[in-house]
């Protein structure tokens, strides 16, 4: 309970700040769960900004369903598979939480799921930042409070660069129940299962991504 009262607070601060941010630039607001256009208009010469009002040093930028997740990224079955299972859900009663480790899936799977990620990074990037799935609009930049709720804070970045680098320079890896995206020795995401909410529900198995915001200059506006 004390997880969704705090889920609630981040949203109702995330729409205050926006609101904040877009009344000091002249700007409009949109958010919502079918877009990732938070600010609407131009500004630093890009189009549309999703702004982020992290309280840690990361903070969640997708939680779709397992069959979501899968069909975005057109996932073959053999990742279709692996996804099932570390994951989890019901056919997983007899594991802790319901689900398998990276130990406890077959190897082949695993390193099948790992190399079709790798190789999806255009479409992953364009969920985790500029389109979404199945969502209207798209955004050109990205804000990030480096300090919550303080508009002074915020680094913006230029999500052309950004997707540069991560097309060309990043790697995901596995821990034994996460993923960790690296760009050089700069850990940008980590994938996992949701875990939290009503036990063993099927958002609990959810995939949750979380963005960090370890920045390299080089994509800064």
């Amino acid at each position: 309970m004390n997880r969704v009262i705090a889920g609630k607070k981040a949203k109702e601060e995330g729409h205050i700040f926006e609101e904040r941010f877009a009344s000091r630039y002249g700007l409009s607001t949109l958010g919502g769960n079918k877009t990732k256009v938070d600010v609407k208009g131009e500004f630093l010469g890009k189009r549309n900004l999703s702004l982020k009002n992290p309280s840690k040093k990361h903070t969640q930028v997708w939680l779709p369903s397992q069959k979501t997740f899968s069909k975005a990224l057109s996932l073959s079955s053999n990742s279709r598979k692996f996804v099932d299972e570390f994951f989890g859900g019901d056919n997983y009663e007899k594991y802790e939480r319901h689900r398998k480790t990276y130990k406890q899936i077959d190897s082949s799977l695993s390193k099948h799921f790992l190399d079709e990620l790798n190789s999806k990074s255009t479409k992953l990037f364009k969920c985790l930042f500029t389109h979404g799935y199945d969502m209207t609009g798209s955004v050109e930049l990205l804000g990030w409070a480096t300090e919550k709720n303080n508009l002074d804070s915020i680094e913006f970045i230029d999500l052309n660069k950004f997707k540069k680098d991560f097309v060309k320079k990043g790697k995901w890896e596995f821990s034994q129940t996460t993923l960790h995206f690296y760009i050089g020795d700069k850990k940008l995401l980590h994938l996992q299962m949701k875990g939290s909410g009503k036990k063993y529900s099927s958002g609990y198995h959810s995939p949750q991504f979380h963005l960090h915001g370890n920045w390299m200059g080089s994509w800064k506006r």
